[in-house]
């Protein structure tokens, strides 16, 4: 029984460095939509891939625990990597975006809008590093080094941190639509 148990673990834990390694390197411009809806992806956090991203009824941005029954939880890169993109909730539809301060700083909460939204970038510095690997998503062309960060785990706001932190990291997975 022990062996048994032992080489489910091996083997659940292989699935998982697999998954985590093919959803992240190389960044796939695959992920990015020309217009709304066109693909949907959910954003866990490389700290704890339980959590995700995900958009409250009450329009505020949050991480929650991993549900695939909620549209709460998928969203839509509409742009590029080079020029940026916006980001938008399927449950809070077209109407919203994400939006953020530019530049960002720590500690700055990510909200949604229906005015003028900020700008969106990958950084890419931490996907290939070997303990928890993932993109920052942030505000700053430029100097990046600050990403979204689960702030407070499960339920926890969106906000501002540095990208050395692996809660500030996040892996993207594109959705099957049915």
């Amino acid at each position: 029984m022990k062996k048994l148990s032992l080489l489910l673990m091996v083997a659940l834990l292989s699935v998982a460095t697999w998954a985590q390694s093919n959803v992240i390197l190389p960044l796939n411009r695959a992920i990015f939509s020309a217009t709304y809806g066109e693909k949907w992806l959910r954003l866990s956090c490389c700290d704890n891939t339980d959590y995700v991203w995900s958009a409250t009824s009450s329009k505020e941005a949050k991480t929650a625990l991993l549900d695939t029954s909620q549209d709460s939880q998928l969203f839509c890169f509409v742009g590029n990597e080079t020029d940026g993109f916006a980001i938008y909730n399927k449950a809070l539809g077209e109407a919203y975006k994400l939006t953020a301060l530019s530049p960002c700083s720590h500690g700055e909460a990510a909200s949604w809008t229906q005015d003028e939204a900020a700008t969106w970038y990958l950084d890419t510095r931490f996907t290939e590093v070997g303990d928890k690997p993932g993109f920052g998503i942030t505000t700053n062309k430029e100097n990046q080094g600050m990403s979204l960060n689960m702030w407070g785990g499960n339920g926890g706001d969106l906000k501002f941190y540095s990208m050395s932190g692996a809660g500030s990291r996040w892996i993207v997975t594109q959705v099957e639509q049915q």
